[in-house]
């Protein structure tokens, strides 16, 4: 009995939805990334140094849209930076820029990256279809890459990754 009521109500669900799947209205989006910043927390210093505490910050030149539950992470390739970040918020009512405290051990270039994963609200099919399930581009000044990539109807994965570079 329980089975031949669900199986109707979950048809009526999905073709109700349907008709949403390409208005604008309805639509989640990722956050657009415009640069990433760092800065030193040392008073009076101007650049980012081994050994002292500096954040950087992910900003956004467009902010998400009908996104719920998202889960940050940082990392460099040579797995030498100390990150301290918030791991996860709720988007829609925690929309800041996502940013990083990082101290490194020694002077050098570092491969840093960024990923987030942001759970929907909405549907996903409108950013696919106007950019794509898989589009990549350079932040603002042209440095840096950005990936963003849509898994499937629930969820986006946005991806960075830049180069910086820490002083003696």
């Amino acid at each position: 009995m329980f089975k031949k009521i669900m199986l109707p109500l979950l048809c009526l669900f999905l073709v109700a939805c349907s008709e949403d799947t390409d208005s604008a209205e309805y639509a989640s989006k990722p956050p657009v990334f415009a640069e990433l910043t760092c800065t030193p927390l040392t008073p009076g210093e101007t650049e980012i140094r081994a050994g002292q505490r500096f954040v950087v910050t992910l900003v956004q030149k467009q902010k998400g849209r009908l996104l719920n539950t998202t889960k940050y992470a940082w990392s460099d390739q040579q797995q030498m930076l100390q990150h301290k970040y918030v791991p996860s918020v709720v988007y829609d009512n925690q929309s800041e820029n996502p940013t990083d405290t990082i101290v490194a051990p020694s002077a050098g270039t570092y491969n840093l990256t960024f990923k987030g994963t942001y759970n929907a609200s909405g549907n996903t099919q409108w950013w696919a279809q106007k950019y794509g399930t898989n589009s990549l581009s350079t932040l603002d000044d042209g440095t840096g890459r950005v990936n963003y990539t849509v898994g499937g109807l629930l969820y986006f994965t946005v991806t960075v990754d830049k180069t910086i570079v820490v002083n003696p």
